[in-house]
């Protein structure tokens, strides 16, 4: 042997007791729970799963320099499978990087995973912590990976407690990240947060082939943040996009999940839906997609809290779930919560980032959308209808709530940002729908076709500062049946719409009570273009009976077309200001005050009070109407329809119109016929009419030229007005004094009646006691009511016995003083 090969057996030599005296440096003290650095993007299996050394038996020399044993991410998975407890695979720093990046790329599936183990991304060195839209430097790849269906990491039972973080998963055939029961119960306390699912390198289209993170079966799974009042939100959210089906698919039972903190569909800032290489970033069908038998699960921040989650301090709570392609998020489980997010914005709520369909969608029982305060939900700027309550086939969601959104406008509530279509559209029964901000759609505020359902306290239209929100259609649309549109102390505020509700001829036993329509409590102009009311529905309900002093009316001003237009079945419109408010003020309406032509048959109809009311309960039902640019009330076409009770002034034309032709004068015995028949008004004799100063009784001698054989029915109500001249001049009806019961034996003669005024009926104004005179109608047994007495009857002003027995200055004369310009 010479030299030169003696010298290289000795170099060998040499080089094999170093590489002895590695492995015995290298090995591991002790089995079990153990933390396994993958130092190789390599895909080798482990040389002996189960000793607990992650090692595929290769010496590497990894970038720095030294030697290592081979551990491979396949590696770790499957020592961390073999070792019991809870694991952590982290990633070292020597990895080799493409423009900063370690890209995964491994052959075949990687192993499933069913011993709880943290898979720790954030533990390279290059991943930038204080960034909370930083992106993930290790990129786990299924570009090589032929077979379908494969996920990129799978979640089995056993593999409870598991953590996935700051990992970019994409290029997979089946999903992103799979959590399945396989046969036995699926692992649950799983947290998936910082990831980038379906985006590569934080910048190109890389999606996924199934669901960015589809989720089987399992429970108490926290998918970005998880947000505890009075400790904050820990963990960072998820950027999941270009999946080609969902962003996150809840399926089977899983129940008891958050998912909150992530931007699903946008890029990695919620700024935009436009990635620069390789596309689009929208998920291909739901952002979110919670299926028939998940429950109780919570889409956002169940706290009520939404911190965006590009906010500085990388803590964030709701989602931004925008730009996907069939919609933001569908609910068919129950009991299901989606809080504080942004669907179909951008991150900071100010922009359209569209879903290319609807906000929400709702098939669920006992769903909740959004929460009072800072619990609401941004749902504007879809290409289709916001929140939409679905009825698949022999199925109708119920008890479902939507309340403190914004839906249509900005998050601050005071800027257009219209959906599509509708702001909400019921189906199903049992709703509530409460303090939302509803404007800017392109269709109706809100589209209710369903039963048994409430709107309350939602400004539709506009918002608590007036601002001009409003719907390209009406502010509410009814088509469904037994539904509440506000209540005492807690109405709407409906501006700025084409109508402000529509009462559709479909719809029956609809109550609208305590709203304020084309104005607000301070009386501002917020006038919806046309109707403030139109009604072609059955048996629906207008105000209540007492409205004007219990809160049941409603605020009708400003609107460009008839306060209340009502036509349909058996309409009760009672109690309400229309033109007008409780101050008197002049809040008109640009056409009549009420219009009604609603159809024949069934029990009376009523705009006022009823032909059998008594003194007190008439008062109570009449409505005020007032300062509208044409009629007080114009009643068409029909017969039946009580108008008793009600106070009008200041009306640009007469203060009640039958037949819509100005005034019609009585004819003989009254056998003529037309709307409401009609019905012939009293006539007052003015030599016997007048004011007792000391009992304060008002004598009336008044005939009714109606007989019984021109069909009139009978006994006949005789309602007794008082005209303020300094407020109406011409034929009105300044306040209800009384009424009187005229029988069939005295038709056509003159009858004497000392009638005592209702108590708070009369009271001084400014000018004294000035009247301009008395008014009365006549309503028959049927309730058919006349126009107003024609005759200015003078009456002379009561004293101080009269004003102590009609209740003193108790009632103050309605109106400011003049007429409107």
């Amino acid at each position: 042997m010479d030299r030169r090969n003696r010298n290289d057996a000795w170099t060998r030599l040499r080089q094999q007791v170093g590489l002895l005296l590695a492995l015995l440096v290298l090995a591991p003290l002790s089995a079990g729970a153990a933390i396994f650095s993958v130092n190789t993007t390599d895909d080798d299996a482990d040389a002996n799963a189960g000793d607990g050394f992650c090692s595929t038996g290769t010496l590497i020399v990894p970038v720095g320099g030294g030697l290592a044993w081979e551990c491979t991410l396949r590696a770790a998975i499957e020592e961390a499978n073999a070792s019991a407890g809870f694991d952590e695979i982290r990633f070292t720093d020597n990895l080799p990087t493409v423009a900063g990046i370690v890209e995964i790329i491994p052959a075949t599936q990687l192993p499933w995973i069913y011993d709880p183990v943290r898979i720790d991304g954030y533990s390279h060195p290059d991943y930038d912590g204080s960034s909370p839209t930083a992106r993930p430097v290790i990129n786990l790849l299924g570009s090589s990976v032929a077979t379908a269906s494969v996920a990129g990491l799978t979640l089995l039972p056993g593999a409870d407690g598991s953590q996935i973080q700051g990992l970019a998963i994409a290029e997979w055939t089946g999903a992103g990240i799979l959590i399945s029961p396989f046969f036995s119960p699926a692992p649950g306390n799983i947290r998936i947060e910082g990831n980038h699912i379906g985006v590569w390198r934080g910048v190109f289209y890389r999606g996924n082939d199934g669901d960015g993170i589809h989720v089987v079966g399992s429970n108490g799974n926290t998918i970005g943040t998880n947000c505890t009042a009075f400790v904050g939100c820990p963990g960072r959210g998820n950027l999941i996009a270009t999946n080609g089906r969902h962003g996150v698919f809840l399926d089977g039972t899983s129940s008891s999940n958050t998912v909150a903190g992530n931007f699903i569909g946008t890029d990695r800032y919620g700024n935009s839906t436009f990635v620069p290489f390789g596309g689009s970033t929208p998920n291909a069908e739901w952002g979110v997609f919670v299926g028939p038998d998940a429950d109780d699960n919570v889409i956002g921040d169940y706290g009520g809290i939404f911190v965006p989650p590009s906010n500085s301090t990388g803590v964030a709570s709701g989602n931004v779930i925008s730009g996907n392609q069939s919609g933001g998020v569908r609910i068919e489980g129950e009991f299901n919560r989606v809080f504080a997010n942004r669907i179909g914005t951008n991150d900071a709520g100010t922009g359209a980032l569209a879903n290319q369909g609807p906000g929400v969608v709702v098939f669920g029982d006992d769903t909740t959308i959004g929460n009072v305060g800072l619990g609401s939900n941004v749902i504007s700027g879809n290409t289709s209808t916001g929140v939409v309550f679905e009825t698949p086939s022999g199925f109708t969601p119920v008890r479902v709530r939507v309340q403190g959104n914004r839906i249509g406008v900005d998050a601050t509530g005071s800027s257009p940002l219209g959906n599509g279509g509708s702001g909400i559209s019921l189906w199903g029964n049992d709703h509530e729908i409460l303090d939302n901000v509803i404007g800017g759609n392109a269709f109706v505020g809100i589209s209710d076709s369903s039963y048994s359902n409430e709107t309350l306290r939602n400004y539709i239209g506009t918002n608590a500062s007036g601002a001009d929100l409003g719907n390209t259609l009406s502010g509410i649309s009814l088509s469904g049946g037994n539904v509440q549109i506000g209540t005492a102390g807690n109405g709407n505020v409906i501006g700025f719409n084409d109508r402000g509700i529509t009462i559709g001829g479909s719809s029956y036993d609809i109550t609208v009570q305590g709203n304020w329509i084309g104005t607000n409590a301070s009386g501002a102009d917020l006038g919806n273009v046309n109707e403030g009311i139109y009604a072609s529905g059955a048996e629906y309900v207008i105000g209540g009976s007492g409205g004007t002093s219990n809160g049941l009316g409603n605020v009708i001003g400003h609107n460009g077309g008839v306060g209340i237009e009502a036509r349909g079945f058996v309409p009760t419109i009672q109690g309400n200001w229309v033109g007008t408010n409780a101050s008197g003020d002049d809040l008109g309406n640009s056409f009549e005050g009420i219009y009604a032509e609603p159809s024949s048959g069934g029990p009376p109809s009523s705009i006022g009070a009823y032909a059998s009311d008594g003194d007190a309960t008439v008062a109570a039902k009449g409505n005020v109407i007032a300062h509208n640019a044409l009629e007080g009330l114009v009643l068409d076409g029909v017969q039946d329809v009580a108008l008793r009770g009600n106070r009008m002034w200041n009306n640009g034309g007469i203060a009640l119109d039958l037949g819509d032709n100005f005034e019609t004068d009585n004819d003989p015995s009254d056998f003529d016929g037309g709307a409401n028949n009609l019905q012939n008004f009293p006539e007052i004799d003015t030599v016997h009419t007048y004011w007792n100063d000391v009992s304060g009784a008002l004598h009336v001698r008044y005939r009714v030229d109606a007989l019984p054989a021109a069909g009139v029915q009978y006994p006949l109500s005789v309602d007794f007005y008082l005209h303020d001249p300094w407020l109406s001049p011409g034929d009105q009806a300044r306040a209800f004094v009384a009424s009187d019961t005229y029988v069939a034996a005295e038709a056509g003669n003159f009858k004497d009646v000392v009638l005592l005024p209702m108590p708070g009926s009369i009271a001084p104004n400014v000018h004294g006691f000035e009247f301009g005179g008395l008014r009365a109608t006549a309503t028959d047994a049927d309730g058919n009511t006349s126009e107003l007495s024609r005759e200015n009857i003078p009456v002379p002003e009561p004293g101080m016995p009269l004003l102590l027995a009609a209740g003193g200055a108790g009632f103050a004369l309605l109106g400011r003083r003049g007429r409107r310009a």
